[in-house]
């Protein structure tokens, strides 16, 4: 709004407003589209999956080693289509504003602990070593311990995805002033410059990973920010191309008591 003076005084207001019905019918229509497309998958996905799984247990009598490999192959698609489904209908949620938290003071360091074990397979096959290096105090932060976990597997996952063998996955937790700090540092190849101010978009991905043809859909990160932050956290990262990169998130502290021996 603009005021307008006639011969030195104030004579009236001048206001431009735009019509934005069509923007929110479309953004609407967007939000009910990916919900709609994320529940109806799953069904069926869910029922092919089913299958083969049963076929794996030999409900459909025996097979020859071609089927059994036919049979992992679909698997892991499913697993891979579930988890972008997920991911999908999580950003619908987070841009909706209708994601539920379910904060309470939370003993972070069981859960860090639990959640990275349920990664030592994966790390195994990747030929990784996986190792914690925790704080030893009792410390409480003001979090959703389902998020954080959803977070925790992001980033796990991601450094065992981009870490050649024989190197480190290491997770690690400090006190930062009022907030607990979890950081999970690999030994791959890092982030370049460039890239650096994308990593947290929605659907960004470095030109070196599309070309190495690792899975993935560049969500997981953007994901990761917007719980994070709607906790009242930070979320981060430092990388040096060639050297690694140590992505962290902070949650703020809940209550901090020395650990009796």
């Amino acid at each position: 709004m603009h005021p307008l003076f006639e011969d030195g005084e104030l004579s009236k207001f001048a206001a431009i407003g735009f019509d934005i019905t069509e923007r929110k019918r479309n953004e609407t229509l967007k939000t009910d589209f990916v919900a709609l497309v994320g529940h109806e998958l799953r069904t069926p996905l869910t029922v092919v999956s089913g299958a083969l799984d049963a076929m794996a247990e030999g409900m459909g009598g025996e097979m020859p080693p071609i089927g059994h490999e036919l049979i992992d192959m679909g698997r892991r698609n499913c697993a891979r289509l579930r988890k972008l489904i997920e991911d999908l209908l999580d950003v619908n949620r987070i841009e909706t504003g209708v994601v539920v938290y379910q904060t309470q003071g939370l003993d972070l360091h069981p859960l860090v602990s639990r959640t990275v074990q349920e990664f030592a397979s994966d790390a195994e096959q990747a030929g990784l070593e996986l190792c914690m290096q925790l704080l030893a105090l009792d410390v409480e932060v003001f979090a959703d311990p389902n998020r954080v976990e959803q977070v925790l597997a992001n980033l796990v996952s991601n450094a065992i995805k981009f870490s050649p063998p024989g190197r480190r996955v290491q997770i690690s937790s400090q006190i930062h002033t009022d907030y607990l700090r979890i950081s999970v540092r690999d030994q791959g190849s890092g982030i370049s410059d460039e890239f650096s101010p994308r990593v947290f978009e929605k659907f960004s991905r470095a030109p070196e990973v599309l070309a190495s043809g690792k899975e993935g859909f560049g969500l997981g990160l953007s994901i990761s920010r917007a719980l994070v932050e709607s906790m009242d956290g930070r979320i981060g990262f430092e990388s040096s191309l060639g050297e690694g990169s140590c992505f962290w998130f902070e949650l703020p502290l809940f209550k901090r008591t020395a650990r009796v021996p």
